[in-house]
């Protein structure tokens, strides 16, 4: 995977001749266009983005993705192919895989792993080499770990280097607030009561006096108090959260869209 993304990039700035590249990743996508300059910079090589744009990036699993491999190994000790995938389904999209096999979880662990430890390696001069970042992630995500995404990477990043991060909340009318346990914003709280952030955060929350509205929260280096936005949108109904996070397609597209 990592060197498609190599070839893709290569072929792309040939063919803009110069012109800057910007790439966009969904999920493990968004973790192979990370993993690129950072192995980029870590080879003391110029890096290809002059910036990134991450959907739900697959910055950390959750800890039983370590198991995948495991699995799949049980699965041939035991003859049980069934054991190689966690899902089968029919396959009728040509871009997009319908079952999941175990091994693939397994590569994206060990992509997520990669990727911690060359941020880990870097210098501080390195890390300032890193393409501006802004990523869009849900604070509820059944698919990587969103936490991950603050503590793991942009908390890491040094300030004023143009990352941005938005972040969306549950929805949080008062009859959906009885149903939560546990608040799953609490978790990110530590990270955020220390200011100035190295980063401009943005959270999508709801209005506090007009439940299904939304208003966007804003945090960052340069501002010592938060700014406060209205937005003219609304939660559609039955929708509690965004989850993983994904892109719509228009209904005009030729394959999605019919």
């Amino acid at each position: 995977m990592a060197g498609a993304v190599a070839l893709a990039t290569e072929h792309l700035s040939q063919t803009l001749a110069g012109k800057p590249v910007y790439v966009v990743g969904f999920s493990t996508g968004a973790a192979l266009a990370l993993n690129h300059e950072l192995e980029n910079i870590n080879l003391n090589k110029p890096t290809a983005f002059s910036g990134m744009i991450f959907l739900s990036p697959a910055v950390g699993l959750a800890p039983i993705a370590a198991g995948a491999y495991w699995q799949a190994k049980l699965g041939g000790l035991l003859g049980q192919d069934k054991l190689y995938w966690n899902s089968i389904q029919t396959e009728y999209d040509p871009f997009k895989y319908s079952s999941f096999a175990v091994n693939a979880g397994d590569v994206v662990y060990q992509l997520t792993q990669r990727n911690r430890t060359l941020i880990a390696d870097l210098s501080p001069a390195q890390v300032k080499l890193i393409p501006p970042m802004l990523t869009f992630q849900s604070v509820v995500d059944n698919t990587v770990s969103s936490l991950a995404v603050v503590k793991q990477l942009y908390q890491l990043m040094p300030a004023f280097q143009g990352h941005e991060l938005v972040l969306f909340d549950v929805n949080r009318i008062r009859s959906h607030n009885y149903l939560l346990i546990q608040d799953p914003l609490a978790e990110f709280a530590p990270y955020w009561l220390t200011n100035p952030l190295p980063y401009r955060l943005s959270l999508i929350e709801n209005s506090p006096h007009n439940e299904p509205h939304v208003r966007v929260r804003e945090l960052s280096h340069k501002f010592p108090v938060e700014e406060t936005v209205e937005l003219a949108l609304t939660w559609p109904a039955e929708v509690y959260s965004l989850s993983h996070v994904a892109l719509p397609f228009p209904i005009e597209d030729p394959l999605y869209g019919h």
